[in-house]
C-alpha cells in the first residue's frame, strides 16, 4: 500500500498501517507478525514518456509505469512485469490500463499521461545477516568479490539446481518461471539436455569430495542414458532421435550427438561408456563432408539444407573430436584439420556471435594439444590459435563497457541496439578460453583485455542467478534457488540457461591467474 507524509518515516508508517488494516486479503492480527514479511518500496524519480518510445524508455524490471488520463489513475512498481512474466513494455501497459479501469488501448492515447519511475526496494530476509535485502530487479544489488571460493559457490548452487529438478526419466526440467511457477517438462531439446549432461560431467571431474563427484557423475549418466535410449538407425546414419511431434518427420542433429560424446568422455564416468563413445565418434567423423564442413542433420542433402544450424553443432561436434583426437585418434585429427580451413572461412564470411562460442572451445583445446607434440602439426596450432583470437577479438566489441549504461548491465554481451541476456555465459566462457590460450602463449596484452572482459562478463552472469538469500521472494525455492534466469528482465529459468552458466564458473575456475594475482 502506498503511504505519504512530510518525512519517509511519516510515509512508511501510514502505508504500513494501511497494509496491515488492508480487509480485501484479511487484516493483519498481531499474532501474524511472526509469520509476515515486510518490503519497503521508496519511489526516488518519475520522469514523463513517450507512448511511441515505450520500448527504448522502459527497462523492464528496473523501471515501474504510471498512467492517468479523465481522472483515472494507476501505477506499477518494477516488479510486476517480472512477477506477471511479460516480456514486453506494450503487455505490461495493457496491463495496467485495466488497472487504471481505462479502455483498451488508451495508453497510446496522446491525451494520456505515461510516466517511468525508479524505486529503491527493501525487503526482509531471515538469512541475510543484517535481516533485510537491498534490491533491484528482485535481486541482491550486492554482488561478491570474484574469488575462486565465490565462483566454486556459484558453480555448486547451479549444478544443485539441476540435480534437484532431474526428473524420474533423466530429464531436467527444461522451463521455469519462478515467480508464476509456470513450468515446461523436460526433455523438450535434447541438445540443452545433452549439454547439461556435459556439465555436469565436468563438474564432477573437478568435485574435490568423492561424495559430490558420485552425485554429479549419477546425474549425468542418467540424461546420458535418456538419451542413449532414443538411438536410432536410418539411411546408414547413426543418430539419436529427437522426441517427435504429431505428424512430424523423424529429426536427429548433430548437436545432440557431440554433446553426448562430450559427457561420456569425463574421467568421472570412467569406461562405462566405451563402447557408445566410440560409435558416437565414428557417426560424428562420418557426418563430415570431404570440404570439412559437417551435415548438422542425419538426412541433411547439402549445405543450404543445413540453415543456421551450421553457426551452432559443428563447433559442438569439433570440441568432442578434439577431446577424442587427444585420446590418440588419427581420424580425428584429420577431420580437425580439414575443418580448420572450411569454418575460418565461414566466419570471416559471415561472423555471428553464435557461431563463436563452441568454435573458440574446440579449437583453443587443439591448439594447446598442438603445442604440446611433435613439429609436423605445430603450423596447425598457430594458425588454430590465430582463429581463436580472432574470434576472441571480434566477439570483445559486442561487449557492454561502462559508458553511458546502467552498471547491472557492464560485462554484457549484446548486439546494437539491444540488452544482454543469459547468452553472455557462453560468450564469457569464450573470452575466458581465449584467455588461458593467450597467457600459455606469453601474449601479455591480449591476456590482460581478456581477463578484464572475463570478469566483467562473469560478474554479469552472476547477477542473472538466483542465490539462497532472495529465497523468500519465491513460493517454490527448491525450483528457484540457483537457477539462472534470460535476462535481467526475464526471469524464467531454462536447463541450458543452468548449463551455460555452470560451464562458465568452471572454465574461471580451471584458469589460473584469472581470479587472483
Amino acid at each position: 500500500m502506498s503511504g505519504r507524509g512530510h518525512t519517509l518515516e511519516d510515509a512508511v508508517r501510514e502505508a504500513a498501517v494501511r497494509a496491515a488494516a488492508y480487509v480485501r486479503f484479511g487484516a493483519l492480527q498481531p499474532g501474524d507478525l511472526r509469520d509476515s514479511r515486510v518490503e519497503l518500496w521508496v519511489q526516488t524519480m518519475s520522469e514523463v514518456i513517450d507512448s511511441a518510445n515505450i520500448v527504448k524508455d522502459v527497462d523492464l524490471g528496473f523501471h515501474g509505469v504510471e498512467m492517468s488520463a479523465h481522472g483515472h489513475w494507476a501505477c506499477y512498481t518494477p516488479s510486476v512485469a517480472l512477477t506477471s512474466g511479460l516480456s514486453r513494455q506494450d503487455l505490461l501497459f495493457d496491463m495496467l490500463t485495466k488497472k487504471a479501469d481505462l479502455p483498451p488501448g488508451s495508453w497510446r492515447d496522446p491525451h494520456t499521461t505515461l510516466k517511468r519511475t525508479e524505486w529503491e526496494h527493501y525487503c526482509e530476509s531471515p538469512t541475510h545477516p543484517r535481516r533485510v535485502l537491498h534490491l533491484r530487479r528482485l535481486r541482491s544489488t550486492r554482488l561478491e568479490e570474484a574469488t575462486s571460493a565465490s565462483l566454486q559457490t556459484r558453480a555448486c548452487l547451479a549444478a544443485d539446481r539441476l540435480m534437484r529438478v532431474q526428473s524420474s526419466e533423466g530429464y531436467f526440467l527444461y522451463k521455469f518461471h519462478p515467480l508464476t511457477n509456470r513450468e515446461t517438462p523436460g526433455p523438450g531439446n535434447l541438445v540443452r539436455q545433452a549439454g547439461c549432461a556435459y556439465a555436469l560431467a565436468r563438474a564432477a571431474d573437478s568435485a574435490p569430495e568423492p561424495q559430490r563427484r558420485a552425485a554429479l557423475a549419477s546425474s549425468a549418466s542418467r540424461v546420458i542414458d535418456a538419451l542413449l535410449s532414443r538411438v536410432l538407425t536410418r539411411a546408414g546414419s547413426w543418430f539419436i532421435v529427437h522426441v517427435p511431434k504429431a505428424g512430424a518427420p523423424i529429426r536427429g542433429n548433430l548437436g545432440v550427438l557431440a554433446l553426448t560424446l562430450a559427457a561420456i568422455q569425463s574421467p568421472s564416468l570412467g569406461s562405462r561408456y566405451e563402447a557408445e563413445r566410440q560409435r558416437i565418434a565414428e557417426a560424428i567423423l562420418s557426418w563430415q563432408r570431404p570440404d570439412g564442413s559437417f551435415r548438422c542433420r542425419f538426412n541433411s542433402i547439402c549445405l543450404a539444407d543445413d540453415g543456421a544450424s551450421q553457426d551452432y553443432f559443428p563447433g559442438e561436434a569439433l570440441t568432442a573430436v578434439v577431446l577424442e583426437m587427444r585420446s590418440g585418434g588419427q581420424h580425428a585429427q584429420r577431420a580437425m584439420a580439414a575443418a580448420l580451413r572450411w569454418y575460418r572461412s565461414r566466419f570471416r564470411k559471415q561472423p555471428t556471435t553464435a557461431f563463436v562460442p563452441w568454435q573458440i572451445e574446440a579449437w583453443r583445446l587443439f591448439a594447446e594439444w598442438a603445442m604440446s607434440v611433435a613439429s609436423p602439426v605445430v603450423p596447425d596450432a598457430k594458425a588454430s590459435s590465430e582463429f581463436v583470437f580472432e574470434m576472441a577479438d571480434w566477439m570483445l566489441r559486442h561487449q557492454i563497457g561502462p559508458a553511458g549504461v546502467h552498471p547491472d548491465l557492464i560485462g554484457g554481451f549484446a548486439l546494437a541496439d539491444s540488452k544482454p541476456g543469459v547468452s553472455t555465459a557462453s560468450y564469457t566462457q569464450a573470452i575466458i578460453g581465449a584467455l588461458s590460450l593467450a597467457m600459455k602463449l606469453g601474449d601479455g596484452d591480449r591476456a590482460s583485455r581478456y581477463r578484464e572482459a572475463s570478469l566483467a562478463g562473469l560478474d554479469y552472469v552472476r547477477r542473472l542467478q538466483i542465490v539462497p538469500e532472495t529465497a523468500v521472494l519465491f513460493s517454490d525455492p527448491a525450483r528457484a534457488v540457483g537457477g539462472t534466469t534470460g535476462s535481467l528482465s526475464d526471469m524464467t529459468i531454462r536447463c541450458d540457461y543452468d548449463q551455460h552458466a555452470l560451464t562458465a564458473y568452471l572454465a574461471a575456475l580451471e584458469t589460473t591467474g584469472l581470479l587472483e594475482n
